[in-house]
């Protein structure tokens, strides 16, 4: 150094570099920068065994993957939510849609049995389309909660979709395919097994089979409806949601209609409509909205059960 004398040897210690405290000794010595940050950081979770006890104890074979595999309650995969005896396959509570400052549901509550044939009745604008529409999930609710075929709305709304089939007075088809392209394509979405025989024979009972081939786009109101209620009954829904289902059909299309959906063994509907006297062919119980709430006691027409 210039102008000043170097400082006696061992007066000061030269300052090891981070390389050196790094390879002292294989690791980094206590007090490092390192060594601090491992001891603050937070004990990791102990790891889980690899093979650990399937949820079902009393059978390991029912803890692996495949048909008989069961979640961490106990139940098998892929199955529907068990339901207590006497519980309905439909369940409202409460529940309320609002539109900005307009109510258009308003703490509905109801239960619909398993296979019950249900009307939904009530003037234009008293909630039935908003309330079908929160059902089938393509609206949330702002309060209140339901379940359809043993599935939450809000935690499961895909298996309410698989559970359900839907069908309004708008068709929901797709115009530039033929009626059996629009049923194939379905069929994959729900995956349908025996999807050609399948839809051949819907095909063939709602009177297209003959106009198959054709775009969707040429066919009559009437025709178009017809598609849908295939479409509706394509995957064997548990739950059928309807919106005014009559709509455009003729003579020959509602007895279609009463044969393939209203009346069919075993399913569960809630169909809203205008049409008391027709009702009183197919519904066991009634439903009358009134400004988004259920009257109590509901009016049912003329031998249909409240």
């Amino acid at each position: 150094m210039r102008g000043r004398d170097p400082p006696a040897r061992g007066l000061r210690r030269r300052r090891r570099t981070r390389r050196e405290r790094r390879t002292e000794h294989g690791r980094r010595p206590r007090g490092s920068r390192g060594a601090r940050r491992v001891r603050d950081r937070a004990p990791r979770r102990p790891r889980r065994p690899q093979h650990a006890e399937p949820a079902h104890r009393h059978d390991r074979r029912r803890g692996r993957r495949g048909a008989g595999a069961r979640d961490h309650r106990g139940r098998r995969r892929g199955a529907a939510p068990h339901r207590p005896p006497g519980s309905g396959v439909i369940e409202a509570r409460g529940l309320t849609r609002r539109f900005g400052g307009a109510v258009a549901l308003d703490r509905v509550s109801f239960e619909v049995p398993e296979g019950a044939k249900v009307a939904l009745f009530g003037a234009n604008g008293a909630g039935k389309t908003t309330l079908l529409n929160v059902l089938c999930t393509l609206l949330a609710p702002t309060e209140g909660d339901a379940t359809v075929a043993g599935h939450d709305l809000r935690k499961a709304s895909g298996g309410v979709r698989a559970s359900i089939g839907v069908l309004t007075h708008r068709p929901m088809l797709y115009e530039e395919l033929t009626p059996r392209e629009n049923l194939e394509f379905f069929a994959r979405l729900y995956g349908v097994e025996d999807a050609a025989a399948r839809v051949e024979e819907l095909l063939r009972r709602v009177g297209l089979w003959t106009r198959r081939d054709e775009e969707t786009a040429v066919l009559s109101h009437g025709f178009h409806q017809r598609l849908a209620i295939a479409r509706a009954v394509l995957h064997r829904p548990a739950v059928l949601l309807l919106d005014e289902p009559e709509t455009g059909l003729d003579r020959d299309g509602l007895a279609l209609l009463d044969e393939l959906v209203l009346r069919a063994p075993g399913v569960t509907v809630l169909a809203a409509t205008h049409q008391r006297e027709r009702a009183e062919g197919w519904a066991e119980r009634a439903i009358d909205l009134d400004r988004g709430r259920v009257v109590e006691p509901s009016p049912a027409p003329a031998g249909v059960g409240a």
